[in-house]
């Protein structure tokens, strides 16, 4: 067995149990590592092509001596700070990866690395590093895409061209340069760490486990939660108008959408929920037998679903398109409690994991964001039922989504990307995005299957 073929055979052992894997076991059929290179002593990195139902699927995989993943390790980390920011490159066999800074290459050379892993339940890999006296946060982009990253174009843009300080820093990134003219992809981010934050999700999730909205309406714990929820609503408005504040530069120029572009967009959300429920309903058998039942119903509602888009998305040609967050929710965002006052910064701007670059890139209504963060409020509300909280309560969802709403047409309104009567089209994007949320349950989460599921059972009954 070849080397390539023995390290193959190492990460076939584990990829199915890693978070960020589409790999299920029991249905990989092949891998191969096309790339690897010897970056520190004692860790490789790898590119590895993973093979499954007729599709292949590039990934990232960081790996020491015996194959297992080296993500947290502290000479891989030193590794991709220092060749980010000092603009290094590593060749391997033709291939190259290659770092680059957004201010002036600097060195990082340092006896002391810690590493702190950020969660396990994400679809790329956080890193808290602190080296010497640096502290930085580096994204490993498990999901090796060729093209424009756009976590890197946006974060390049808010810092040279819309100076918008609503977002961690990007200070540098890495990319993997194949032989030839072939186009080159990000593995990896180097961004500025914010000290004492957490995600607005499990500031969220702690506030309802002490009783906020159990509380009276003027108890300090239910109006921090409200404050809170305003925030985000303000921060979500301000970085939309950002995104559309430089009409003379065509990535991020807001436009309108032609009668063409319109019936796509149409055509485009129908055709998701059409092939989501098709491999809902391929899919079905292998969750509990209650869910499936359930499953199966949904499925057989896609008519339900094709009217009420069609129906909401009457007014498209109303909005101005714009670049936008593309997969918006509360653990997308950092907060600070300054006291009075919250402290909200957005992150990660690569968009929906199961879309393609090109997809995360497009421009479409602000409404796509907007209604995923609705979508994360309803989330956050099922999870803590299921945690043993609050049951869930519509009018509780309501009083959320309300408050966020203001908040952002205070920004957003009389903006050419936020016209009147906006709600109806919102609602076809919180149809879309809980239909997504169900196919990226299935796949990479069964237990949480039935939050998403619950929200687009509502949706055909109300249909």
């Amino acid at each position: 067995m070849t080397a390539d073929r023995t390290l193959a055979h190492a990460i076939a052992e584990w990829l199915p149990t890693a978070r960020w894997s589409s790999a299920q076991p029991g249905r990989i059929d092949r891998i191969t590592v096309p790339v690897v290179a010897p970056i520190a002593d004692g860790v490789r990195l790898a590119l590895i092509d993973v093979t499954a139902a007729a599709r292949t699927d590039r990934y990232v995989v960081p790996v020491d001596d015996a194959g297992e993943d080296a993500a947290a390790l502290p000479a891989l980390a030193r590794w991709l700070v220092a060749t980010a920011l000092g603009g290094a490159t590593t060749p391997a066999d033709g291939h190259a990866f290659v770092g680059h800074c957004t201010g002036t290459p600097t060195a990082t050379e340092s006896d002391t690395c810690h590493v702190t892993l950020l969660g396990t339940d994400a679809s790329n890999t956080s890193l808290l590093v602190t080296l010497g006296a640096g502290a930085y946060v580096v994204k490993i982009l498990r999901r090796c895409r060729a093209g424009v990253q756009p976590t890197v174009e946006i974060g390049a843009f808010f810092q040279r061209d819309a100076r918008w300080n609503g977002t961690p820093a990007l200070l540098g990134w890495v990319e993997h340069v194949p032989p030839g003219e072939a186009t080159s992809a990000v593995i990896a981010t180097v961004h500025e760490h914010i000290p004492g934050c957490t995600t607005a999700w499990d500031r969220l999730l702690a506030l309802v486990a002490e009783g906020a909205l159990a509380a009276e309406p003027g108890a300090r714990t239910h109006g921090r939660l409200l404050d809170l929820v305003d925030a985000i609503g303000s921060v979500t408005g301000a970085m939309h108008r950002a995104l559309a504040s430089r009409p003379d530069l065509p990535p991020f120029a807001p436009e309108r959408p032609s009668a063409a572009t319109c019936r796509a967009v149409r055509d485009g959300l129908v055709a998701h929920a059409h092939g989501v429920l098709d491999r809902v309903r391929a899919e079905a058998s292998h969750l509990p037998p209650d869910v499936a039942t359930r499953l199966r119903a949904v499925a057989d509602r896609g008519p339900v679903l094709e009217r009420r888009i069609l129906a909401d998305t009457s007014n498209l040609d109303a909005w101005a398109f714009i670049r936008v967050h593309g997969d918006y929710h509360l653990g997308q965002l950092l907060v600070a409690d300054e006291g009075e006052a919250w402290r909200v910064m957005v992150i990660d701007f690569e968009g929906e994991p199961g879309r393609t670059l090109e997809e995360r890139r497009a421009k479409v209504p602000a409404a796509k964001d907007v209604a995923g963060m609705c979508r994360s409020f309803d989330y956050l509300l099922r999870c803590a039922e299921l945690a043993g909280g609050p049951a869930h309560d519509a009018a509780v969802l309501r009083l959320l989504e309300d408050r966020f709403l203001h908040a952002h047409a205070t920004i957003a309104r009389d903006t050419a990307w936020w016209p009147p009567h906006a709600a109806r089209l919102l609602e076809a994007y919180r149809i879309d995005k809980a239909v997504y949320e169900l196919d990226y349950e299935i796949g990479h989460r069964p237990t949480w299957v039935t939050v998403p599921l619950a929200a687009v059972e509502a949706t055909c009954s109300e249909g």
